[in-house]
């Protein structure tokens, strides 16, 4: 749960400094991709799947199609595209060490997922050895 309030914490400090007068194109591509990859990853899960905390619903399924086909988290790719966004309009330090400070809680937040993962699914081993955290090929 912890988790949870930090991402949303972060993400409303990057929210409240976002001006108007510094969006840019930039950011509305990196907007419009966060949500076209948080829509994709809420279809392919099924709306009534989906939460926000990283504990396993009972019954959970694992997916390994649509986006989670190229990525493990497509949701937290999401947000993190989201903050970027925010956090370049304008870009500052601040917003940086924000950015920063919520890919570390995305980072803590999956790896408490993903031992669950492991326990109840154990194909998943091999799922990740195929696929990324949040970036296709990279990361």
């Amino acid at each position: 749960m912890v988790y949870v309030v930090f991402q949303f914490g972060i993400l409303a400090l990057l929210a409240i400094q976002v001006r108007i007068s510094a969006v840019n194109l930039y950011s509305i591509l990196l907007l419009a991709l966060a949500g076209f990859v948080g829509l994709w990853a809420i279809y392919t899960m099924g709306r009534g799947n989906v939460r926000i905390r990283p504990e396993l619903m009972e019954g959970a399924i694992l997916r390994s199609h649509g986006p989670y086909k190229y990525i493990r988290h497509p949701m937290y790719a999401s947000v993190l595209l989201s903050a970027i966004a925010m956090g370049i309009s304008p870009f500052n330090w601040i917003n940086l060490a924000l950015i920063a400070g919520l890919i570390v809680t995305l980072l803590l937040k999956l790896r408490f997922e993903e031992k669950q993962l492991l326990a109840r699914f154990p194909e998943y081993a091999d799922y990740k050895k195929q696929t990324r955290y949040f970036i296709p090929f990279i990361l």
